[in-house]
């Protein structure tokens, strides 16, 4: 059929495989795959520079953009579809093509020559190279990219199983050791956590938020029974505000302590933290580890803890595993901050107390209109400038706190209007 003057460079079938998306600038059009019809012409909204680009169905039917400006996750709302910019730190591409894989990885390439080819979590935000002169030099892409498609196919997997586990060695995380077999990981395998921390508690002081700045994930090793066996924790200091020593830990909630054969990797120069001879903190009913109890030290390098239970666990426990992460401050080891509503380890107090009126009376972990002490984020965000509130920062983070978090859940992400870009470093 004949489509008229409209460009569709960007183009994408619908899950159902009934309508086919046909876009160009601010448009996205539906038509009929079969007589070329259209069926609807929608307005897209809230993005910079609408030029090329590609579009793109995850596999939970969720539509995606991406642009010069970046990569959005799009809602229909009426006659236009409204976007969500998924993510904070700028591409290193201009995105010619989009496919989803059907893990649910975003993969993006650009048309430049050499092409270069990356990947995305889309929960996260975050990227990294696949393919390309980024990459290595040797996996150059001597010609550009267009556009990119996903396709199943089926494939021979080799069945031999060195370990002798069940689990064939293609599939196998370990093929050389009987007692692991997978990985999962937690937020994703290149994404980060970010904890972000006020260090005056009880009092909110400048409330910049940019004291202490952790980016952690979880690297989860299990069985062929797909019980966890070991967890690896990833982290790294982004950013040290602050005018005292502070400690970082995490508390797995109704993990007994005694549940773990060995815990390594704690990185501790002080002698406020005391350790028994498993790795975890002593005197702790539930298993607390300490990751550092110095954020200034090694400030951007990535560290490594490694945690190893006594016997594995279940996959339903492992599944509703609840781990917190807590601030200790100024060496003080019964000071320590959580996120709202959360419980104190065995060796915190909740109600500690100086001089003046503190503003955490109950000690909960939040004022009495809501406002934390803490944050945790799934992803990556900009950081607050010395003595600029995060509330001056970001326009949306006071309705988010007041609202317990009903409103605004997307207030630290880089779209516009969210973000004073002068007072984030």
């Amino acid at each position: 059929g004949n489509v008229g003057t409209g460009e569709g460079h960007r183009m994408a079938m619908s899950p159902d495989g009934q309508e086919l998306y046909f876009s160009n600038r601010n448009r996205i059009r539906t038509m009929d795959p079969a007589t070329a019809q259209q069926t609807s012409n929608v307005k897209l909204n809230g993005v910079e520079n609408t030029d090329g680009g590609d579009i793109a169905f995850s596999p939970d039917g969720t539509l995606y953009i991406g642009l010069p400006s970046g990569i959005y996750e799009l809602s229909l709302s009426g006659n236009a579809y409204n976007s969500t910019k998924i993510h904070d730190t700028d591409l290193p591409i201009n995105p010619t093509g989009l496919a989803f894989d059907a893990d649910g990885t975003l993969w993006i390439s650009d048309d430049e020559v050499p092409a270069n080819l990356v990947t995305m979590d889309v929960s996260t935000g975050s990227w990294q190279y696949q393919l390309g002169t980024e990459v290595n030099p040797a996996t150059e892409i001597t010609f550009a990219i267009t556009d990119l498609a996903y396709g199943s196919w089926s494939s021979h997997i080799e069945s031999l199983d060195s370990d002798g586990d069940g689990v064939a060695d293609g599939v196998d995380a370990f093929p050389e050791d009987p007692t692991l077999a997978y990985k999962q990981y937690f937020p994703s395998e290149n994404g980060w956590m970010t904890f972000m921390v006020e260090d005056l508690w009880p009092y909110l002081g400048d409330y910049d938020f940019n004291d202490t700045a952790m980016e952690y994930r979880y690297e989860y090793h299990l069985n062929a029974d797909n019980q966890l066996v070991k967890t690896a924790i990833y982290h790294k200091v982004v950013n040290d505000g602050a005018g005292m020593t502070n400690g970082f830990g995490l508390a797995f909630r109704d993990v007994p302590a005694a549940q773990v054969s060995q815990v390594s990797g704690s990185r501790l120069f002080h002698s406020y933290v005391n350790l028994a001879n498993t790795g975890v903190e002593s005197n702790q009913s539930e298993l607390v580890v300490i990751l550092t109890d110095d954020h200034e030290k090694g400030i951007n390098q990535v560290h490594a803890m490694e945690v190893v239970f006594t016997s594995p666990m279940d996959e339903a426990t492992h599944q509703s595993l609840v781990i917190d992460p807590f601030l200790i401050v100024k060496k003080q080891r019964e000071r320590e901050i959580h996120l709202p509503f959360k419980e104190t380890t065995d060796l915190g107090d909740a109600q500690f107390q100086n001089e003046s009126t503190p503003q955490d009376e109950d000690g909960d972990f939040k004022t009495p209109n809501g406002l934390p002490w803490a944050l945790q984020i799934q992803g990556t965000l900009r950081i607050p400038k010395e003595k600029t509130g995060i509330d001056k920062a970001y326009n949306f983070f006071q309705s988010w706190a007041q609202s317990g978090g009903n409103s605004n859940a997307n207030w630290y992400l880089d779209v516009p209007g969210h973000i004073n870009k002068e007072k984030v470093k």
